[in-house]
């Protein structure tokens, strides 16, 4: 894997230890809520390790920054798979209809993903492509 920064190496370690849940769903969140610092602060709004539940209304919390605000957003949509209820976590989505869109934006989203990655080995340090 590759990570933007040894902070960000650091914080998906800390949250994979963190975390009762070890599979490509939780992967991807902790990874992808480590690309920004402000996700990073806030994991634990953002996340909540004992009942493994997103909270959704830290998008509307006011340390939240336009790039904070996209990384949640995709970070929660690659996470997308039914949890319990709860008045503040991703509520169970039990309906086909709603769930086929998300199947097919996830495998776009993966694809994008790996794009990125990929381009991004390609840039040395001096911001010069290879």
């Amino acid at each position: 894997m590759l990570f933007e920064s040894k902070e960000h190496h650091q914080f998906y370690l800390k949250c994979m230890e963190q975390s009762t849940k070890n599979d490509t769903y939780h992967r991807a969140l902790f990874y992808t809520l480590g690309i920004n610092p402000d996700t990073r602060r806030n994991i634990h709004e953002i996340y909540d390790f004992k009942t493994n539940l997103i909270h959704l209304n830290v998008l509307r919390k006011g340390w939240q920054t336009s790039g904070s605000y996209q990384v949640c957003l995709l970070a929660f949509n690659l996470m997308a798979i039914p949890q319990r209820h709860s008045q503040v976590a991703v509520p169970l989505m039990s309906s086909l209809t709603v769930w086929k869109p998300l199947i097919l934006c996830r495998q776009s989203r993966l694809n994008f993903l790996n794009d990125f990655m990929k381009n991004k080995k390609e840039w040395n340090a001096n911001g010069e492509k290879d």
